[in-house]
């Protein structure tokens, strides 16, 4: 797989959508025989990210055919804990 093969796309904020299309020919030649083989796939994996997660800075890396995708937090969104002070009354 290449990197071409793979489409990633933020849709309606923080939708991550990957699309992977694969094609693969195959030509044989024997004695008085020719043989084209081929073969199509596609995946299409749709995640829902936290309202945390910093989608301008998402980092994608393709090696050995593993997608490897780095998803950080955007430091603005990030969770806070804030203690609530319980009143009498």
């Amino acid at each position: 797989m290449e990197p071409d093969d793979i489409s990633l796309e933020i849709e309606g904020g923080h939708t991550l959508i990957i699309l992977a299309k694969k094609r693969q020919n195959r030509e044989e030649q024997d004695e008085g025989d020719h043989r084209v083989e081929s073969a199509h796939g596609a995946a299409r994996r749709v995640i829902s990210l936290s309202e945390e997660a910093d989608t301008d800075a998402i980092q994608a890396k393709l090696k050995n055919g593993a997608l490897k995708l780095k998803i950080p937090k955007h430091p603005a969104r990030a969770s806070k804990v804030r203690s609530i002070e319980v009143q009498r009354g």
